[in-house]
């Protein structure tokens, strides 16, 4: 039965992860800022997974679960799954500097985690032509034009800082939840 929780919760995280990212169908800004809606919706099931299971790859699992999918469905490339391994082994590594059990490696661990939609997001700052040919063919002209507007460093900055708030203060809701009912 643990294995089950473990694996529909990290599968929640997934479902999350690509309903936040199909924003980007709306319009290209979206695409930039799904990160933070992910980063509150998918604080529940993340957290609750850190919870349940204080050890190393709690998030490395749905972490290289997300990159395999978006792998999987074309979604990524070289870079990506580079970023990608960064961002989980950082979330990893926050959590064992609190010793996998503590409030706030849990916080920072998801905290962290939470950047993981961002591997494919910065492509648009490391790679801008071959990113915006990509979007190009997939979205139209128009809609890699409206990127390419997008794509200020001081967006992709408060992105980040926005998200990492985001995802830490949600993380803090779910530890005040948690710590609450165990009391």
């Amino acid at each position: 039965m643990k294995l089950f929780s473990t694996i529909a919760l990290a599968l929640l995280y997934v479902v999350i992860e690509f309903l936040c990212n199909c924003l980007g169908y709306i319009h290209p800004f979206l695409w930039l800022f799904h990160a933070l809606p992910c980063a509150l919706l998918a604080a529940w099931p993340c957290y609750k997974l850190l919870m349940k299971h204080p050890h190393f790859g709690t998030t490395l699992i749905p972490g290289l679960l997300m990159v395999a999918i978006n792998l999987m469905i074309g979604e990524g490339d070289m870079l990506f799954l580079i970023l990608s391994v960064v961002i989980v082994v950082f979330a990893e590594g926050s959590r064992l500097l609190g010793s996998y059990s503590s409030s706030i490696s849990r916080l920072l661990g998801y905290t962290m985690f939470s950047l993981l939609p961002f591997a494919n997001t910065l492509r648009l700052w490391i790679q801008p032509e071959a990113t915006l040919k990509d979007t190009i063919e997939e979205m139209g002209e128009t809609y890699a034009t409206q990127m390419e507007h997008l794509a200020e460093l001081w967006i992709l900055s408060l992105l980040i800082l926005a998200t990492m708030a985001v995802a830490f203060f949600s993380a803090s809701l779910c530890d005040k939840k948690y710590n609450s009912s165990n009391s």
